[in-house]
């Protein structure tokens, strides 16, 4: 069975303000999925807090784009992009927030050691500290809606780069094979 090429997850909590942007992305891409050509084949899942019952979305599969909410030094708002390299190395990325009984890299770290990693991508959405876990709401502060539309279109575009590696990976391994059946 082959793998699958692309995967989306979502992480965050929904009632935790910004901390569920994550997941709202992961919601509206696949609501918008039929109209954008690009993620006709993506496998799009909205992971919540998961922790560890993310191991499973790490297998069979190629590469896989993760986006969550991370406290940096950033604006709030800000879009960043790291490599599952940064997120094992630790690389000045701030905290990865959320909800989840662990955090994003500790995950990664196990799952590597215990199957294997895909390539990964990190689309984090930077947010403010987080809030108290007693006050909850569903609402995002204005700077991370604004950056909403932007870190959608920021995924779209790891999907769109992904594929067109792969269409040129196979067209070239095309042209290799004809030129070896070629020159014999």
């Amino acid at each position: 069975m082959e793998k699958q090429y692309i995967r989306i997850l979502g992480f965050g909590s929904l009632l935790m303000g910004d901390d569920g942007i994550g997941v709202r992305i992961v919601q509206e891409l696949e609501r918008r999925a039929p109209d954008i050509p690009c993620l006709k084949d993506v496998e799009i899942y909205d992971l919540g807090v998961c922790g560890l019952d993310m191991l499973p979305f790490l297998d069979d599969v190629e590469n896989v784009i993760m986006v969550d909410a991370v406290k940096s030094g950033e604006s709030i708002g800000s879009i960043l992009r790291f490599t599952g390299a940064d997120l094992l190395e630790g690389r000045e990325i701030g905290g990865l927030l959320s909800a989840h009984d662990i955090t994003v890299p500790e995950t990664l770290k196990i799952a590597e050691a215990l199957q294997g990693l895909p390539n990964i991508i990190f689309i984090g959405i930077s947010i403010r500290a987080p809030m108290n876990v007693y006050d909850f709401t569903t609402e995002l502060s204005p700077p991370v809606e604004k950056s909403f539309e932007r870190a959608i279109d920021a995924v779209i575009n790891e999907v769109e780069q992904l594929l067109e590696s792969r269409e040129k990976q196979l067209l070239e391994s095309r042209e290799n094979s004809e030129n070896s059946g070629n020159s014999e």
